[in-house]
């Protein structure tokens, strides 16, 4: 640990060595004002959080009352702009607010929850519930004023005298006045202004949402829209229209990228249009359904499940047997029977009656189905594709592109789509819109030449340029080789007239070289003295000296001729 430290030490040493003085002094200066900072950060942060005693700003008379009376009870407080009165934290203030409230000292612009925390102690019920319903009333403005846009509101709630029988009983009502802050339009936003009368409504109990009532602070009634369902109404066409556009466009591009990646870009054009039912449709049907007895096996090749239409939950049998005497049919009593004579004798004197009853109750397997259909569907789809054939520059028998004169440009060839490409092209429309015949959906495709003539030109430009270029390319291509050529034979011709050149002057020297040593052997032989120069002194030296050489190492020689020869060729 104590190697790593010195190794920090000397790293540093070593870097300020290298700084100069003032350098060193705003490196020194950046680091102490960072140290200060922290130090005065950390001192501001250890303070306790100071708060107020009351949040609203208090009038000069109560601002005199309870600095007064948080003096005489040696209270530790300070006060700001002769409005606040602060306290060190949180629970001093409730402490010193219960002592206030104790000794009666309370101040009027207090309206919220703060009123109980400042009871005293000969408070009545009628005084508790009249400050509960400044209590709601306080609480109802402040969360109001919180919102965005309301600057200031007052709230006034009719609290009506509590009725034994319901039907005597009248509502609470209110009236909420609001001043938007500059600039905002909340006075204007239905939304906005149903909500802060579900606020109120809610906030005071027994208060119905029909019972309040919103004014600007020019009193007009800004919570009325009666007046605005046509606007609403208006409003629903808009968004009908703009879910209609939006669904138009989502399949028109579908089937443009489908069609895109099949022909190409700038070679069809869509004409799209979608009839959408916006009905909010709701169905209830029960269905009866088989019952099963017994699922299907799916490991067996067969269908061994067992479904019947019913399920049988009760069942009565009743048998009856008769046996007796054969009840002869009689007439009223004290007349005659209207029986023919002998009829009685016969008729069998006794009977067996059989009677067999069977009663079975069946219960069905039924299902309710409850389905809603979307907020809106689409009733029926009308799409015309145009759609561009094939374009292809014509070309000569030599393989050169065919000029137009007319048009300097290139001659092209059309070439239209084929049947089986149309039917083609029109599955995969029809698939991209998800074609229904039962809804009445249409659906054309239609092989039209587009009118191509901006592109053929910027196409036609692209290719001049091109073969511009390519000839530009080639005739410099050709140059550099044609000047390459000439550099190389100048190269070669120099070379050859410079060997010849050389070749000329060592045959010339050596003719003259042959001729003064014949002059001079001329010369020995007729005993004449011929005084020689020191260069010609020195020239025969060494041709001695190179003729010893080479007789007594004939190797070396050769091997030195050899270079020599190369040197001359290259």
């Amino acid at each position: 640990m104590g190697d790593f430290f010195k190794r920090i030490g000397e790293f540093f040493s070593s870097n300020l060595s290298k700084l100069n003085q003032t350098q060193k002094i705003i490196i020194f200066s950046v680091i102490g004002v960072i140290v200060i900072s922290l130090i005065i950060i950390i001192a501001f942060s250890s303070k306790p959080d100071k708060t107020l005693l009351f949040q609203k700003p208090l009038s000069p008379e109560d601002y005199a009352k309870v600095t007064k009376a948080l003096q005489d009870i040696n209270a530790d407080f300070s006060t700001k702009d002769d409005k606040y009165i602060i306290v060190k934290d949180q629970k001093t203030a409730q402490t010193l607010r219960m002592k206030l409230g104790q000794q009666g000292i309370i101040p009027n612009n207090v309206t919220g929850w703060e009123l109980f925390d400042t009871q005293k102690w000969t408070t009545t019920d009628f005084e508790r519930d009249v400050n509960l319903k400044r209590a709601i009333k306080g609480e109802i403005e402040r969360q109001l004023k919180l919102l965005d846009g309301v600057e200031e509101c007052y709230l006034n709630i009719a609290w009506p005298k509590e009725s034994l029988f319901t039907n005597t009983a009248q509502e609470i009502t209110a009236s909420l006045t609001i001043i938007p802050k500059p600039y905002s339009n909340i006075l204007e936003n239905r939304k906005q202004i149903e909500g802060i009368k579900k606020l109120v409504a809610f906030g005071i109990p027994g208060l119905k949402e029909e019972n309040v009532v919103i004014t600007d602070p020019s009193g007009n009634i800004v919570s009325d829209f009666s007046s605005m369902d046509n606007t609403a109404y208006l409003e629903i066409v808009k968004q009908q229209l703009q879910i209609k556009e939006r669904e138009r466009v989502k399949i028109e591009q579908r089937i443009r990228d489908q069609l895109q990646k099949i022909i190409g870009k700038n070679k069809i054009d869509i004409q799209l249009d979608i009839d959408i039912r916006f009905d909010q449709v709701q169905s209830e049907a029960n269905k009866i359904i088989p019952v099963v007895i017994k699922p299907d096996n799916p490991n067996t090749p067969y269908d061994d499940s067992v479904i019947v239409p019913n399920v049988t939950i009760s069942e009565q049998t009743i048998q009856k047997e008769y046996k007796g005497p054969q009840t002869i049919p009689e007439g009223p009593p004290g007349t005659e029977p209207n029986v023919p004579p002998g009829y009685k004798e016969l008729l069998p004197s006794s009977v067996v009656v059989n009677e067999n009853q069977q009663t079975k109750n069946y219960e069905v397997s039924t299902e309710k189905v409850i389905s809603s259909l979307t907020p809106y569907q689409i009733n029926k789809v009308s799409c015309s594709v145009m759609v561009d054939g094939k374009w292809e520059i014509e070309i000569d028998s030599k393989g050169n592109l065919v000029v137009d004169k007319s048009k300097l440009g290139y001659k092209r060839k059309y070439t239209p789509l084929s049947n089986d490409e149309i039917k083609k092209i029109e599955e995969v429309v029809k698939g991209a819109i998800g074609y229904d015949k039962a809804r009445g959906d249409i659906v054309t495709v239609q092989n039209i030449p587009f009118n191509h003539e901006s592109e053929f030109a910027a196409e036609d430009a692209i290719i001049k340029r091109k073969d511009l270029l390519r000839k530009a390319l080639i005739t410099s291509f050709a140059s550099i080789l044609v000047f390459l050529l000439i550099i190389v034979l100048y190269r070669v011709i120099s070379a050859e007239v410079q060997r010849r050149k050389k070749l000329k002057e060592e045959e010339l020297l050596r003719k003259q070289q042959e001729l003064r040593e014949k002059a001079l052997r001329a010369a020995e032989k007729e005993g004449i003295e011929v005084e020689l120069s020191m260069e010609e002194k020195a020239r025969l030296e060494m041709q001695e000296n190179a003729i010893n050489v080479a007789r007594e190492h004939p190797e070396e020689v050769a091997k030195l001729i050899r270079t020599w020869l190369a040197e001359d060729v290259s």
